[in-house]
């Protein structure tokens, strides 16, 4: 959630515009900072595509299939989820 562009690979639709109007989050928030359940968000959000995510090693790995190096490195230079970036560093 925190690579917000990186949603739409996962379906074409799932667009800030249409994860408004079905979720009403906003996508360019800092979800580290604005979601109490990231994964619940995910998985509402993708319901709305007919897919779904439950945090199985199955549904995590298809999920991060769709992100590349160059996304996560995107990530790293934002200044979106403090506690990402931080892990990173430390590794």
């Amino acid at each position: 959630m925190g690579a917000n562009y990186c949603i739409s690979k996962i379906d074409a639709r799932l667009n800030q515009n249409f994860i408004v109007e079905q979720t009403a989050y906003n996508i360019n928030d800092d979800p580290e900072i604005n979601l109490f359940h990231p994964s619940k968000t995910l998985s509402d959000l993708l319901k709305t595509v007919g897919k779904s995510y439950n945090k199985s090693k199955g549904d995590v790995s298809s999920f991060e299939s769709h992100i590349t190096k160059q996304d996560y490195e995107a990530l790293l230079k934002s200044d979106r989820c403090a506690a990402f970036n931080s892990f990173i560093t430390f590794i």
